[in-house]
Parts: structure tokens; C-alpha cells; sequence
């Protein structure tokens, strides 16, 4: 669902700021590929299937960055990843708070830009439609040649009128609702949330550990901006320092979708690190999170060598 759609130039490979449409003609592309290999009676023989690839990445031979992630270099999902996601197995619940069961996302802005087709990705069995908590529609997947041989097709609502307001979609099993999700028309920008991703741990205090945070540019009711594009500068105090600078445009950056992002390090001292991102016009954020101490050696005291032995 890649290279055969335009070689490094490919319509699947975008970024979140490409915005809807290019995004879900790069998960239309993918959603092809994978009802293609699941169709039976073919010349395809499947005995597994992976997407090319995890998140975007930098590489050596050609100059672009390769858009062809389900998320972006900071691990902010895009469409696609959300298609994926909602082909899981509803009925499975997996342990330690591990995100599974029914899931249900509309791939939709709802601005008065957004594509009037309306489409959700979900696990579900049936999606009820509200806008202002009005139903306009209940709907099946779809069934369409692409549709027909993944386990949990899209559910497209066409040619909605828009309003102002909040598209919410309910997910129904057996005729109960399951799972729910909405978005809402954004207003204007007003003031920034920050979060420090740290994948559920606490950084640790070895100069290299890493945490991901992101700056969200959002309306009064903590909306997110999808079109706003605004330069973001981060700050940092404490026991952590930014990855990169200026030099190479990591700090100030550009929101893409509403959302900016940096790389931030730990020190060798562990202790609370405070990041803050500012910009024209509006209300700052901030987040706060405190790494520990290393507690194991970097080096296990079994695998340290005399310097006095050697290969030959």
C-alpha cells in the first residue's frame, strides 16, 4: 500500500498537516493492499501480513523523510492508524491496562473545510451518528470490493450537511453501545497544553533516556487545532535538556495539525524537569515530570573484560 502509489512520492506517504483528504486516500491505498491480500481464491498465499512501517523516519539515500509511518517521527498517529487499530479483535481484552476490546474513531475534523463524507474506523458492529446530539444517521460497514475481505471495514456517512457543533459516534455490539468517541468544531486558538509522553515509566537519570513532548495548540474548551500552523518555542528547566536547536529546526517548530513535538533528555542527576512552550498570542503551557535514579549499572558488573584480554 506504498511504493506502488507514486515511488517516494508515494499518496500514502503523508504527514498529519497534509490534512483529512490526504490522509484518508493514504488509508484507502493501504485498506486496498490489505483486503487485496485476504481476498480467497487468488494468486496471493498469505501466511502473514505487516505495513511497512511503524512511524516516519529519516534516512540516508534519499533526501525526503519517509512519510510512510502510521504515525509521524514523534509517534502522533495519523488516519491510517486508526484503520489498523480498529481491525483488532473487539472481543479480546488484553491484561495491565494494554488498549484493546472495541474501539471507535472518526477521521473527520468537522470544520467547514472537512470532507462531507464522514469516515469512522471501528471494530464495532454498527455506529450511531449524532451532531449536537441529534442522530442523523445509523449505518453498517461498508461493503465495497475493498471492504469486503478485512474484518472490520469503515463506516462511511455520506455527503453530511455541516454544522457547528460535536459529531459524536456510538459503537454498538448486539445492539448495545460499546464504545464512544466525538469531535468538535474548533474556535479560535487561545492556549497551549503540553505533555511529556513517557510511555507509562519515568524517565531515568543516565544522560541518555529520552521522553517525547508535545505542544497542542487548543480552543477555549481544550479543542485541539487541526489547521492552525503556529511557531511553538520550548524551554526546559531542571535535570533535562532539549534534543537539537534552531540549527537543525527542532526548536522553535512549527505545529503540524495543531501539534508541535520535541525530543528531551536526561541529565545524570535525577529530579523534576519542567518543560514550556510558548507562543504569539497565546496562553503558555507546561508540564512537569521527575526522572530517577539509574539503578542498575549501564555495563552488568558480569560482562565487564580485563582491558588485558583480547580477540586474535
Amino acid at each position: 500500500g506504498d511504493w506502488e502509489f507514486g515511488g517516494n512520492h508515494s499518496t500514502s506517504r503523508t504527514i498529519r498537516s497534509d490534512g483529512e483528504a490526504a490522509m484518508l486516500l493514504s488509508t484507502s491505498n493501504k485498506q486496498g493492499d490489505y483486503s487485496q491480500l485476504l481476498m480467497p481464491n487468488t494468486e496471493y498465499k498469505l501466511c502473514g501480513q505487516a505495513t511497512w512501517c511503524g512511524f516516519d523516519y529519516n534516512r540516508g539515500y534519499y533526501p525526503l523523510i519517509a512519510y510512510c509511518g502510521l504515525t509521524d517521527l514523534f509517534r502522533i498517529p495519523k488516519f491510517v492508524y486508526y484503520f489498523f487499530q480498529s481491525q483488532r479483535d473487539p472481543t479480546v481484552i488484553l491484561p495491565n491496562n494494554i488498549d484493546s476490546g472495541p474501539m471507535i474513531y472518526i477521521a473527520n475534523w468537522w470544520t467547514s473545510n472537512s470532507p462531507k463524507d464522514v469516515t469512522i474506523f471501528s471494530n464495532c458492529e454498527m455506529v450511531n451518528l449524532y451532531l449536537n446530539n441529534k442522530l442523523i444517521a445509523s449505518q453498517l460497514p461498508d461493503s465495497a470490493e475493498t471492504d469486503v475481505c478485512i474484518p472490520h471495514p469503515p463506516f462511511t456517512f455520506k455527503e453530511l450537511t455541516w454544522q457547528s457543533g460535536i459529531l459524536r459516534a456510538d459503537g454498538l455490539i448486539e445492539n448495545i453501545v460499546v464504545k464512544s468517541t466525538s469531535v468538535s468544531t474548533p474556535d479560535v486558538p487561545q492556549w497551549i497544553i503540553v505533555n511529556i509522553d513517557t510511555v507509562r515509566r519515568s524517565l531515568i537519570a543516565d544522560g541518555a533516556d529520552i521522553g517525547i513532548v508535545t505542544a497542542s495548540v487548543v480552543d477555549k474548551n481544550g479543542t485541539i487545532i487541526p489547521t492552525n500552523t503556529v511557531s511553538i518555542t520550548f524551554s526546559i528547566t531542571g535535570e533535562g535538556i532539549i534534543v537539537g536547536d534552531s540549527s537543525i529546526g527542532a526548536n522553535p517548530i512549527t505545529t503540524g495539525a495543531g501539534i508541535a513535538a520535541i525530543l528531551i533528555r536526561t541529565t545524570m542527576t535525577a529530579g523534576r524537569i519542567v518543560v514550556t512552550a510558548s507562543a504569539d498570542g497565546l496562553q503558555s503551557g507546561i508540564a512537569v515530570t521527575t526522572s530517577i535514579p539509574l539503578m542498575t549499572p549501564t555495563i552488568p558488573l558480569a560482562l565487564n573484560v580485563s582491558a588485558t584480554n583480547s580477540v586474535s
